[in-house]
């Protein structure tokens, strides 16, 4: 029996890392990839875990980068089994027209491209696992809100 627990602890820590990965590279990838005028949509992109995070951070007027930050910090210290899913969100308004091509700084369908960029940058060694999670995250409504 001890055994299978080392082996379940082993699995744990390993997806924990692989999810954590994944979701900072992410999150990394389509904040840089957001057009910024002001920058309050580049830092709406938030991290959670549990339940996707629901509000909206600062304005266009007074930028805040604080829940973009701590959904970072969280994400460092995830445990799949204690945290539960990672959401990766962004609640502001005009997010669906700058993903629809309305700037002229990105292309459309700009978030799908740089979760595809990022599972190319993905590490060595879970390249092909962090590829899948970020391919099926791209067509997911978890990645923006619509």
């Amino acid at each position: 029996m001890g055994n299978a627990a080392a082996v379940g602890r082993e699995l744990r820590e390993f997806l924990s890392n692989l999810m954590r990965d994944v979701m900072l590279l992410a999150a990394d990838n389509v904040t840089n990839s957001t057009p910024v005028d002001t920058g309050h949509a580049a830092s709406n992109w938030v991290l959670s875990t549990g339940s996707p995070y629901a509000g909206i951070d600062g304005s266009r007027a007074a930028v805040s980068t604080a829940a973009q930050e701590a959904g970072i910090e969280r994400i460092q210290h995830y445990d799949i089994g204690r945290d539960g899913p990672i959401f990766l969100r962004n609640n502001v308004l005009y997010i669906q027209f700058l993903d629809q091509g309305w700037s002229q700084q990105a292309p459309p369908n700009y978030v799908a491209l740089a979760l595809q960029a990022a599972a190319r940058r993905a590490p060595r060694g879970r390249k092909q696992s962090v590829r899948r999670v970020l391919r099926d995250m791209s067509r997911s409504a978890y990645v923006k809100t619509y």
